[in-house]
């Protein structure tokens, strides 16, 4: 895992080992906006933020809004969501459910279905259900699964190298 990480960002690669769980999935989410390509059409307007929206984690989101602060994503601001409930997801680019809203999931994943959302999670069979990456824990160590053909469906384009890193990548339609 610690080759994963590094490859994503080698600042980061360290802190691995001594690094809480959600702390490193909030440095993965920002990692994934570099290693993913959103059309054009995902975004309000040139100067549109990219918003990453976290349902049911507010710890999770407190921790991204931190490894984001300052940052960009695709040349624009980053803005972290916080969500309760599906019903209140904004536009976004980036969607993370987390396991507590597992009840909620079907719901979450239909208001995006066929947007270009790179859906998120750490629940088993997110990615069965149409979720795009998902994280896993394997061997004490944090690495995510994709399911590329939910990203192809979604309109995004994930690039090889992040395939490439992906514990396995999924053709699941």
């Amino acid at each position: 895992m610690a080759c994963l990480l590094a490859a994503l960002t080698p600042a980061r690669a360290a802190a691995q080992a001594s690094a809480p769980k959600e702390q490193v999935k909030a440095a993965f989410l920002f990692d994934f906006t570099k290693f993913v390509d959103w059309p054009a059409s995902a975004f309000a307007g040139a100067r549109s933020p990219f918003v990453m929206a976290v349902l049911g984690d507010a710890t999770l989101a407190a921790l991204l809004e931190r490894v984001v602060a300052g940052e960009t994503a695709k040349g624009r601001p980053i803005a972290v969501e916080r969500i309760a409930r599906p019903q209140d997801l904004p536009p976004c680019q980036l969607l993370y459910v987390s396991d507590a809203q597992r009840r909620r999931l079907k719901e979450a994943l239909a208001r995006v279905r066929g947007e270009p959302v790179l859906t998120v999670a750490e629940m088993p069979g997110f990615n069965r259900a149409g979720g795009i990456i998902n994280f896993e824990v394997r061997g004490g160590k944090l690495g995510f699964a994709i399911n590329k053909a939910a990203a192809d469906e979604a309109g995004l384009k994930i690039s090889s190298q992040l395939l490439g890193l992906a514990l396995n990548t999924r053709e699941l339609r």
